[in-house]
């Protein structure tokens, strides 16, 4: 069993219509990804920075994005760090040696639906 990615937690504001009898509506769910470079033990070089793609997904992917912003925190979620998004990606300091980082995304769409999702214990430092 591995210890990353201990709790995920995730959340969606967003208008929808009612969908006719006997059809499904689909739900304008918009979220992002986190594509850490970590090993197979879910680790990455202690104290080193790294570039972290993130990757929106949903009515909000491409054209459709109005905002996105990523945190990271090092304290379980007690205290966060608004990060620079750039490109796709975040520039993030690896977690000390044995110490996880979390990470958190919000994402809003152009019709104002919103997505956030937080990974704790996203990796640790090895």
């Amino acid at each position: 069993m591995s210890k990353a990615a201990s709790r995920i937690d995730a959340e969606w504001t967003f208008r929808s219509k009612r969908a006719a009898e006997g059809k499904l509506a689909k739900l304008p769910v918009s979220t992002a990804r986190f594509g850490a470079k970590v090993g197979l033990d879910s680790t990455a070089p202690a104290g080193r920075t790294q570039s972290v793609p993130v990757t929106v997904q949903g009515p909000a992917a491409g054209k459709g994005l109005k905002s996105l912003s990523v945190h990271v925190s090092y304290d379980a979620g007690k205290s966060w760090k608004k990060l620079t998004v750039a490109k796709g990606e975040v520039s993030v300091k690896n977690p000390a040696k044995g110490k996880s980082l979390a990470l958190r995304a919000k994402v809003t769409d152009k019709k104002g639906n919103t997505g956030s999702v937080t990974v704790y214990d996203a990796y640790f430092g090895k």
